[in-house]
């Protein structure tokens, strides 16, 4: 396990720092970083950041080691610029996608953090903790992404 989460990091740093084309800031370099180091972490319907995480709660958490305040749980403080297609989300941002409804029925978003070349880190509740998965997996399900930083 912890071989397969080094690789890992050791993968998505590589491609972060030898795809000259990105021009992605220190901060949004900074966030993926930070959820690269949660990788692993137990999955929690009622997280106890940074021991355990839902996919909200690892977003806020990684967001706000780089920025404090700048996620909240009403929404993103400051400016964010939003991007409505796949092909345009970049390193650091958060995307979201449909999920299942919750227990009242309403749809709901499952959030992650875009870390380059079509992976995502996001707390998996049916893996049970936080992983890096493809986006084309999810793509089907693409609600929107937000650029913070």
């Amino acid at each position: 396990m912890r071989f397969k989460r080094t690789m890992a990091i050791a993968l998505v740093l590589a491609m972060i720092f030898a795809t000259p084309a990105m021009a992605a800031s220190s901060q949004a370099k900074q966030v993926v970083a930070v959820a690269l180091r949660q990788l692993g972490k137990p999955y929690a319907l009622y997280p106890n950041s940074p021991s355990s995480f839902n996919c909200a709660s690892l977003v806020r958490y990684c967001c706000n080691q780089v920025s404090r305040g700048k996620i909240t749980r009403d929404g993103v403080s400051g400016s964010a610029a939003r991007i409505t297609s796949l092909r345009k989300v970049g390193l650091g941002d958060i995307v979201c996608f449909k999920s299942s409804g919750n227990e009242n029925g309403a749809p709901s978003c499952h959030f992650g953090i875009y870390v380059g070349k079509g992976y995502f880190i996001h707390a998996s509740s049916s893996a049970n903790k936080v992983i890096m998965s493809k986006v084309k997996n999810y793509s089907g399900r693409f609600v929107g992404a937000l650029r913070v930083f």
